[in-house]
């Protein structure tokens, strides 16, 4: 029972974490992407049980340009449909929330693997619950989300199997590697990690080196690629010339819509080299950042260390060289913020274990951070993902300057206030800045959806780009906004 023993941590934890999901799944609102993906997710699920003609040609052949469904991975959405028995966005919100716990786990066997001592294992999954950027996108973000966890996992997965080179670990790789790669095309760089890890691991001569790991990386490349064929159609009908159209969609993604950045409206397409340092910069808690860059002594000592920092590298360099469409903050690199947690525990178990002479001082402003961040969590609920740190002076220092609630997740808390003001036998003409799922879904009200500002009489708008303009224009007798520290998020005025 000794395996058992050692998890009593990691499940009393998951114990907790289960009844915060369980009460809180309700309060999260629909993201502006969730309608449109959850339905293509219900069409591949429907393909795979149903056979439809229509739909076996529309997931191989992108016709019109009808790119969304055969060129992204929708497997994870199906599985969704699958356990829901039917599109619904509050039990999809929980099954995101369950579905996190994954991450919980891997990050603490990761370091009960590196610590051999459960308490200080239990620093991992602690850690990532304190990731505001993440963890506040774990119930609605039904993207990135799983990418984070999946290449999370396969970084794992490479650090647990080490050299071995059975089968079943070179199975357990390819599954892994399959199914990031095919979440997202970045997720092939975990083959570039493995390649480079397999080399500076083995202490045979360096042409032997080469040989064994080409041969270990082709297997797992074989079963990772079949993984891909299963979950993504369009690419198993024509592999060879298919390959190279995802990988140059992938890099300049069509959208280039304006972001508020350092209070100024800036394209995707035209990033700064400041963007995306400045974004982990001002939300990461102060204290994960500190520790994080701290940790980077521990290469020399820790194979873990040298893992994440390996992948960390490898990740920047693809971002300075590909130039990949970039936008809404730091959502496309969340599968990075898992790395920099764990690397950050890694200082703190240093810390603990050394006799450092300011260490009390250095553990106390630790807990403080922490303590600073619970607070946040408190006073965002449920948008934690509107985080900032001390850096930016929080939400209120971020509100004109930064992009704040870009999912428009507030749009729950808007419609059903005005649920309650709306007048009964009236229909509304109203201008509506979000996906129309996301008024559908909450209104009582009677409303017709118009394209044209200047003849509606009532707006519902969240504060994403140059959406401010609109709000600033309509002439309004009166209205709200939904807030968090008096920063508004969603505006719904009427006449």
């Amino acid at each position: 029972m000794e395996i058992v023993k050692k998890r009593l941590p990691i499940l009393l934890l998951l114990a907790i974490y289960v009844g915060y999901s369980l009460l809180s799944f309700r309060s999260f609102g629909i993201t502006n992407d969730e309608p449109e993906d959850y339905l293509l997710g219900s069409f591949l699920y429907t393909k795979i049980r149903a056979n439809d003609p229509v739909l076996e040609r529309s997931f191989v052949i992108a016709e019109d340009g009808a790119i969304n469904l055969a060129f992204y991975d929708r497997m994870y959405l199906a599985v969704l449909f699958a356990l829901s028995g039917s599109i619904n966005y509050q039990t999809y919100h929980l099954l995101n929330l369950l579905f996190f716990s994954i991450i919980l786990i891997t990050a603490y066997e990761l370091l009960l693997k590196e610590t051999k001592r459960p308490a200080l294992a239990l620093l991992g999954p602690l850690a990532l619950l304190l990731t505001p950027r993440l963890f506040g996108d774990a119930a609605a973000n039904h993207k990135d989300i799983p990418f984070a966890l999946s290449y999370f996992v396969a970084i794992a997965a490479i650090y647990f199997v080490g050299k071995k080179q059975s089968a079943e670990h070179l199975l357990v790789l390819g599954i892994t590697f399959g199914i990031t790669q095919s979440l997202r095309s970045v997720g092939y760089s975990i083959y570039f990690i493995y390649l480079i890890w397999l080399l500076v691991q083995e202490k045979k001569p360096i042409w032997q080196r080469s040989i064994d790991s080409i041969a270990q990386i082709s297997v797992v490349f074989c079963v990772g690629l079949l993984v891909h064929f299963v979950s993504l159609p369009y690419l198993a009908a024509d592999p060879f010339s298919r390959f190279l159209e995802l990988l140059t969609n992938a890099k300049s993604f069509p959208w280039d819509g304006p972001m508020l950045f350092m209070g100024k409206l800036i394209h995707p397409t035209q990033l700064p080299a400041t963007y995306i340092p400045t974004w982990f910069l001002i939300t990461t808690p102060i204290a994960t950042t500190v520790l994080w860059l701290a940790s980077i002594k521990l290469v020399l000592k820790s194979k873990l260390a040298q893992l994440l920092w390996l992948t960390l590298g490898i990740n920047a360099l693809i971002l300075i060289v590909a130039q990949p469409t970039i936008y809404d903050g730091i959502r496309h690199l969340l599968f990075l913020l898992p790395l920099i947690a764990i690397l950050a525990c890694l200082s703190v178990v240093q810390l603990l274990k050394g006799r450092w002479r300011w260490k009390k001082i250095a553990i106390g402003l630790i807990l403080a951070n922490t303590l600073l961040v619970l607070v946040q969590y408190l006073l965002l609920f449920p948008y934690q993902y509107t985080y900032f740190n001390e850096l930016v002076g929080y939400l209120p220092g971020a509100n004109n300057r930064f992009e704040l609630d870009y999912w428009g997740a507030s749009y729950k808390a808007a419609v059903e206030t005005f649920n309650v003001q709306a007048e009964a036998d009236k229909t509304y003409q109203l201008y509506f800045c979000g996906d129309p799922q996301q008024v559908k879904e909450y209104a009582t009200f009677a409303y017709s959806l118009t394209t044209d500002i200047s003849t509606a009489d009532l707006l519902i708008c969240h504060r994403r780009g140059d959406n401010h303009q609109m709000i600033d224009s309509f002439a309004k007798k009166d209205g709200f906004s939904v807030e968090r520290m008096g920063v508004p998020l969603t505006t719904v005025a009427w006449h």
